[in-house]
C-alpha cells in the first residue's frame, strides 16, 4: 500500500488538518508510516518545511512534498488550509508536477563530516573577527575579513540572504549566491561587498585564520567549527521533490510576502 507521513507545526489547526489528512486516506487504503514515506504532507510554513527536510535528509531520492500553509512563510507551502479538500481529492485522482530543488552540500575538512541545507549555510563568528581566504572553482577569488559568509540556494535567496541585501533568485534557476555578513571594509582591506551570483555547478573552498568561536549555521540547525580545518560547499546531487498540484505565480507570491 501507498505510504506517507505528515509533518506539522504542531498547532492546534495543524493537528485538525492532520487528522483530517489521515482520515481520508485511510479509505483510500494508504498506509502512514513515518519512517518510510513515499509522500510527506507538510502542514505549516516554511519553518515546518524545513523540519521536514532534515528529518528525512538522507531518504530524499524516495520522497515527495506536499506543502499546506498554516503558518506565516510559506513559499514552499503551496496550498492553503481551506484547499485541503480540493487537494486531496486531487492528490488521489490526479498526477501532479514535481519541481526539484538541490539542497546544498557542506564539507566539513578535519572534521570529516558532511552536512546539508535546504535555504543556506553561514560560517560565521559575533565574537571575534573572521578572516577567510574564499577559492572559487579552484581558482582563488579573495580574502574576506569580517562576521562570516552566506551561501544560500536560489529557494534560500528569500531568507537569511535578502535579509544581507542580497538578490531574490528567481524559481527555477539552481543558481548560487554568496554575500557578506558584516564585511569589514577600510583603506587598507577591501572584498567585494556586494553579493555574487554563482553558475549552479560552482564549488566554494573557505580557508580560515582560525575558525575559534566560528558556528556554521544551516537552515535552523547548527555546529561549532572550532575543530574544522575548511569548508567546502556546492550544489548536492540530493533532491528535495515538491509535487505541485495547483500553478501558484512565483510573482505574486514574492508581491504579497514582501
Amino acid at each position: 500500500m501507498p505510504q506517507y507521513s505528515v509533518i506539522t507545526r504542531e498547532d492546534e489547526q495543524s493537528e485538525l488538518l492532520k487528522d483530517k489528512i489521515i482520515h481520508f486516506l485511510t479509505e483510500y487504503n494508504y498506509t502512514y508510516d513515518e519512517k518510510n514515506p513515499e509522500t510527506v504532507f507538510v502542514v505549516g510554513g516554511d519553518g515546518t518545511f524545513l523540519k521536514a527536510i532534515h528529518q528525512y535528509v538522507d531518504q530524499l531520492k524516495n520522497m515527495t512534498f506536499i506543502g499546506i500553509h498554516t503558518g506565516t512563510l510559506g513559499f514552499m507551502c503551496d496550498h492553503q488550509k481551506e484547499e485541503i479538500d480540493e487537494l486531496l481529492d486531487k492528490f488521489i485522482h490526479q498526477t501532479p508536477q514535481i519541481r526539484s530543488y538541490p539542497m546544498l552540500e557542506v564539507q566539513l575538512h578535519g572534521l570529516n563530516e558532511t552536512v546539508y541545507a535546504f535555504n543556506e549555510a553561514r560560517i560565521e563568528n559575533m565574537i571575534n573577527t573572521l578572516s577567510l581566504d574564499l577559492w572559487i572553482n579552484d581558482e582563488y577569488f579573495e580574502k574576506f575579513l569580517g562576521s562570516g559568509i552566506c551561501l544560500c540556494s536560489q529557494i534560500g535567496s528569500t531568507a537569511i540572504n535578502r535579509s544581507l541585501g542580497g538578490a531574490v533568485i528567481q524559481h527555477g534557476l539552481p543558481l548560487l549566491q554568496l554575500s557578506e555578513i558584516m564585511g569589514i571594509h577600510h583603506w587598507k582591506h577591501r572584498s567585494l561587498r556586494s553579493s555574487l551570483i554563482l553558475k549552479e555547478d560552482a564549488l566554494i573552498h573557505v580557508q580560515p585564520g582560525t575558525f575559534k568561536n566560528t558556528m556554521l549555521c544551516y537552515d535552523h540547525k547548527f555546529m561549532h567549527l572550532d575543530d574544522c580545518t575548511a569548508v567546502t560547499i556546492k550544489n548536492s546531487d540530493r533532491l528535495v521533490k515538491v509535487a505541485k498540484y495547483s500553478h501558484y505565480s512565483y510573482l505574486s507570491r514574492l508581491k504579497n510576502v514582501f
